[in-house]
């Protein structure tokens, strides 16, 4: 137990470390929205921070489409393969290649969309100003850090690109009339600082960036297929709450709910992030001794419920003075929504040993086929709660949602790998008592 508790021994494990790195980033990405929020919503409205909004979660999507499931893949890979140099330039060549061809394709289809169908027509120019944010996705090197367990540069490259949103949002974002810049500011900052973050990391692992042919490129999207499904899955169950109320509610209802998710999907990262530390590490394990494999995520795991736990109940005693914060005192009407959601972040990590055991024994099936069941229920749920109840049955809906995604996926996890999970649960049963 005391070796447990030495903070020498946890800052020793480069998987705490990485989590640290992690948790920065996401600490900083949380601070910024809190900073942001009130700096947009003052300036233009309720209505327009909705249609900024909404605007995000159509970019947000397309990037999960660049994002092709190689946040999920690439790390793995890039873990057993750290100590080749030569295939971890080939790697970094063919996932780079692959998502470029896959973001060029998605704003010619958005560029199609509204010039020629003259599609989103109330928030077009808005969509257009996000479009950077498609490009920051394709030189995001979040799976090749992770992958190297070194994240500590992320998340310096992180904060420098928030904060310099944050200024440029001061600057030039004041009136209603200034609501395209918002979406296009985080897109430019992110996208200049993941580019120079790709020279740093080229240079100091000495990854070479090649020519690669077509074939590899097709090869690669075909087999990570499974897993962009997946994540496609996964995020519309999350996020697609903004773009099912934009067909039900009207605009300034929008903007309340809106509003009103900010703090639970930023804190739901958080078992997000304690998978992403774990993944290379647990990959390893998976692979050279299924023994620690499973007392490695289920030491994670109780220590994710526990976190989560409380900050889901500090979110739900507070929510009163976040939404006041937030709004910059002039909305109340989110807080009865917020109360509602401020345990989506427990259920969250309800699945995250779940996940960790699919990850690193890349059992990409099991993963499609639970979050795709999941993905349809929410739907169903989202659409008849929106229709009868507007915004708080969309938030009724996503916090049942989170709770039978875990449900579900544990039950294909004991079809599919019986042994692994049983084992699993029952360390985490034994940790308990």
């Amino acid at each position: 137990m005391m070796d447990l508790l030495n903070p020498v021994r946890w800052f020793k494990n480069r998987s705490f470390r990485n989590f640290l790195s992690l948790s920065f980033i996401q600490g900083s990405n949380m601070l910024v929205g809190i900073l942001a929020t009130p700096m947009i919503f003052g300036a233009v409205g309720e209505e327009q921070f909705g249609l900024i909004t909404l605007a995000l979660s159509i970019v947000m999507l397309l990037n999960v489409f660049v994002s092709y499931g190689y946040h999920m893949s690439g790390p793995r890979k890039v873990a057993l393969d750290s100590k080749d140099s030569l295939k971890l330039s080939g790697l970094f060549s063919t996932i780079l290649f692959s998502k470029s061809v896959l973001a060029f394709f998605c704003i010619g289809v958005i560029g199609l969309l509204i010039f020629y169908f003259g599609a989103f027509s109330n928030y077009s120019l808005i969509l257009l100003f996000s479009l950077p944010l498609v490009l920051s996705e394709v030189v995001f090197p979040l799976w090749l850090l992770q992958g190297l367990e070194r994240m500590k540069m992320l998340s310096i490259g992180n904060l420098i690109a928030k904060v310099i949103y944050v200024l440029l949002l001061y600057f030039f974002v004041q009136k209603i009339e200034d609501g395209y810049k918002v979406n296009f500011l985080l897109g430019v900052s992110a996208l200049a600082v993941n580019i120079f973050l790709i020279i740093l990391i080229r240079r100091k692992w000495k990854i070479n960036l090649t020519l690669v042919k077509t074939k590899y490129v097709v090869q690669s999207i075909k087999e990570n297929g499974y897993l962009f499904f997946s994540s496609l899955a996964g995020h519309i169950s999350v996020n697609s709450g903004v773009i099912i109320l934009s067909n039900i509610v009207t605009d300034s209802a929008l903007g309340v709910y809106s509003l009103a998710q900010k703090v639970p999907f930023l804190v739901r990262m958080l078992p997000i992030l304690v998978a992403q530390s774990m993944l290379p590490k647990a990959s390893r394990l998976y692979r050279d001794d299924k023994n620690a494999f499973i007392t490695s995520i289920a030491n994670a795991y109780r220590l994710t419920l526990i976190i989560s736990l409380l900050v889901s109940v500090v979110t739900l005693i507070f929510s009163n003075h976040i939404i006041h914060f937030l709004s910059a005192g002039t909305n109340t009407e989110a807080i009865e929504i917020l109360n509602v959601m401020s345990f989506i972040p427990f259920l969250s990590a309800l699945n995250i040993g779940n996940m960790l055991l699919v990850l690193s024994s890349d059992s990409k099936k099991l993963l499609f086929t639970s979050t795709w069941i999941s993905t349809l229920v929410m739907l169903f749920l989202g659409v008849i709660g929106s229709y009868l109840f507007g915004v708080l049955g969309m938030s009724y809906a996503l916090l049942l949602t989170e709770l039978l995604t875990f449900l579900i996926q544990t039950f294909v996890n004991y079809r599919g790998m019986f042994q692994e999970t049983s084992s699993f649960y029952r360390r985490c049963l034994k940790m308990s008592f």
